[in-house]
């Protein structure tokens, strides 16, 4: 199995995975699995934009800290939409909480991803993930 082979898989199976723990376990509320895929699947689009955007500009990747501020954005990004766009009665915490940890095992996938010098192709793979994903969950979570 080849190296891009596996990192693709290091996007994929822990996402799935535990997407399918939430719903053994919270399957009375498909819109939590929603909001994690869709917090998964925005911060993975918004890192490999990133890593894309920086890979095409030759900049240093020695540094780690970005991949933090690109979670946080997506945290961030998040509660506004849960504030403002989901709240249809009130904020849910479960929500805001399920879409945050969702950004942050993305962000996981992403600091595995660029401590290993990730190429392009890889990284297109991982847009096409995160947007499968987000569209996934944003299903699950309005409906």
């Amino acid at each position: 199995m080849s190296t891009s082979t596996k990192l693709q898989l290091l996007a994929i199976v822990p996402a799935l995975a535990i997407g399918v723990i939430f719903e053994l376990f919270l399957g009375h509320r498909h819109d939590y699995t929603g909001h994690y895929g869709a917090g998964y699947g925005a911060s993975l689009v918004l890192g490999s934009l990133w890593m894309r955007w920086r890979n095409d500009r030759n900049c240093s990747l020695e540094d780690h800290r970005w991949i933090v501020g690109v979670v946080l954005l997506c945290i961030a990004a998040g509660f506004v939409t849960e504030s403002t766009i989901f709240r249809f009665a009130r904020f849910d915490w479960i929500d805001f909480c399920s879409q945050s940890l969702g950004a942050v095992l993305a962000g996981v996938v992403l600091v595995g991803w660029h401590s290993r010098r990730t190429d392009n192709e890889l990284i297109s793979a991982g847009l096409v993930v995160g947007v499968i994903l987000l569209g996934v969950g944003a299903s699950y979570a309005v409906g």
